[in-house]
């Protein structure tokens, strides 16, 4: 069953609102720590024996050093929490309830990357101001028409928690350092997680995974269990995997959609540029009226997208199918080998996440889910698109 992912919002939310802003020269505009405490389902007890590195200051400057589970957990009465995953392209932010509500997410909101050069001719704590919605900006400066260092310091000592825990998911070490100078013209204690805080060396992780790939498959695995396998389509498309005992397979990473046509753009001299809009204008269209993509295009826009769009289509059914047969083969396609402490996917569940989740998601299902042209046949490997083996199927 092919699922995407979507980021679950309670509220509606695209862009900050210009509500409540520190006045400045220029107005340009993954997963949480837990209480030991109190354990949700989502989460493994073993996330509080692991390290994350915090943001402390060391002449002057924001330096990491290591702190240790459950230090670094929420504190007693924190009753909101913010998470920052650091995307290629941008940052992803979310509020999270306190302990009495489980630490769910309460919304989430998507702001461009900071910039160095603002951050040398603005005042800090404006930048922080304008990239926050109208409830959590409340949440660190009161309702104040302003927001001041004043506000801030005056609404910690409101709070049964005083200090702002912030968690952040990052491979852009960049975006980490100017995230960390903004959070410290506030109360607040900056995270930043670390690939051991998901998955331990034993599990299989390798030191050059990706902390946005280890956060993104400890999800998938807390939400449906092992074996999981998340396709995350974003500037990179990446894949990664478990097997049925827990253990990381791997994963695969290549350039994302926009990532291919960018540069089909800047390589060559004739290829037009191919915008997101009209990627998702055209995807639309093949739902919707019933046109999907011919596999032989005359139009060169069409032609771009329908051979990237294959590409993704097809290697998605070859990692389906290998993922099933490694993870769901004779050793591990009984249930009852499965320990009682670990969830187990019983019902084959592939997750889909990221900017391009959606189409990504689309594209593995039966008949590329109408968006590219396809052939009905009666062959082993079937071209059909039946989502891995004819195994994988509708979600």
């Amino acid at each position: 069953k092919i699922f995407h992912r979507p980021i679950r919002r309670q509220k509606k939310f695209v862009a900050p609102p210009t509500r409540r802003r520190h006045p400045s020269p220029a107005r340009r505009r993954i997963v949480v720590a837990l209480s030991p405490r109190r354990l949700p389902p989502q989460l493994p007890s073993s996330l509080y024996r692991r390290s994350a590195t915090t943001m402390t200051e060391q002449r002057g400057q924001t330096q990491p050093s290591k702190t240790k589970w459950p230090d670094a957990a929420p504190l007693d009465g924190e009753e909101l929490l913010f998470s920052i995953s650091c995307g290629n392209s941008h940052l992803h932010w979310a509020t999270h309830y306190g302990d009495a509500e489980d630490y769910n997410p309460q919304i989430f909101w998507r702001t461009p990357h900071l910039k160095e050069e603002d951050m040398e001719n603005e005042d800090l704590l404006a930048i922080l101001s304008r990239n926050l919605p109208d409830d959590p900006h409340d949440h660190i400066f009161g309702k104040s028409v302003d927001a001041t260092k004043a506000d801030a310091e005056a609404q910690s000592k409101k709070r049964a928690a005083p200090l702002i825990s912030v968690y952040v998911v990052s491979t852009n070490r960049g975006q980490e350092a100017l995230l960390a100078k903004i959070w410290k013209t506030v109360p607040s204690r900056f995270f930043v997680m670390q690939g051991e805080d998901f998955f331990k060396k034993e599990e299989g992780r390798y030191d050059t995974m990706g902390t946005d790939r280890l956060a993104t498959l400890t999800g998938a695995v807390h939400l449906h269990g092992h074996p999981a396998l998340v396709f995350d389509g974003g500037t990179a498309t990446t894949y990664s995997a478990t097997d049925g005992d827990g253990k990381i397979l791997g994963g695969g990473i290549g350039p994302g959609i926009q990532s291919k046509f960018r540069s089909l753009t800047k390589d060559t001299d004739a290829l037009p540029e191919i915008t997101t809009e009209e990627v998702i204008a055209r995807v639309n269209e093949a739902q919707e009226k019933g046109k999907p993509l011919p596999t032989f295009a005359r139009n060169t826009q069409e032609a771009m997208m329908a051979d990237a769009f294959q590409e993704f289509a097809l290697k998605g059914r070859n990692v389906i199918e290998h993922w099933l047969e490694k993870s769901y083969g004779k050793s591990n396609d009984d249930e009852k080998e499965i320990s009682p402490t670990r969830k187990f996917n019983s019902e084959k569940r592939v997750i889909c996440t990221g900017g391009d989740g959606d189409i990504l998601m689309q594209l593995l299902q039966p008949h590329y889910g109408g968006v590219i042209e396809h052939m009905e046949s009666n062959g082993a490997n079937g071209g059909g698109g039946g989502g891995g083996g004819g195994r994988a199927k509708n979600g």
